[in-house]
């Protein structure tokens, strides 16, 4: 429940070899638009019972999140100052979902601020607020957070 299954790049690699055509030929056509046979199927069921959470890391510090899931508290993996942008992919699709805080990490991994969202309704996300299959951008900075389903 809540557990992360693909981070950073794996999901770029793998939706870039099906977007380029690479896996077409044994599973069926691929555009950039849609997909067809087993593959895309399979994409689409996977796709849509999933939610991928984003991050762009624009703080200076690698930052941690802490999100409350369908009332399971889960810590995402650090989102490094080298990596800027994160991706984390949920096992499935919340009922809800609330970002409650991001932990400042200098390099070495050490404490260097915090910045809570718990309770900011902008930053807590219900049924019918968001889909499954969207992505969901969480912008950080030195001056602010911001939140938005894309």
């Amino acid at each position: 429940m809540g557990r992360i299954l693909i981070r950073g790049r794996r999901l770029e690699v793998v939706v870039g070899l099906i977007s380029s055509g690479f896996l077409a030929g044994c599973t069926g056509t691929v555009s950039s638009t849609s997909t067809s046979g087993p593959l895309g199927a399979l994409l689409t069921a996977y796709k849509t019972s999933t939610l991928l959470l984003r991050i762009n890391n624009a703080t200076g510090y690698n930052v941690q999140v802490d999100l409350q899931v369908d009332g399971a508290l889960i810590t995402l993996p650090v989102c490094t100052t080298a990596t800027k942008v994160c991706d984390y992919l949920l096992e499935h699709c919340p009922q809800s979902f609330a970002i409650t805080q991001e932990r400042w990490l200098n390099a070495d991994g050490g404490f260097a601020g915090v910045r809570s969202y718990l309770g900011n309704e902008a930053f807590t996300f219900r049924p019918g607020e968001f889909s499954c299959g969207s992505t969901i951008l969480l912008e950080f900075s030195t001056t602010g957070g911001t939140v938005q389903q894309l």
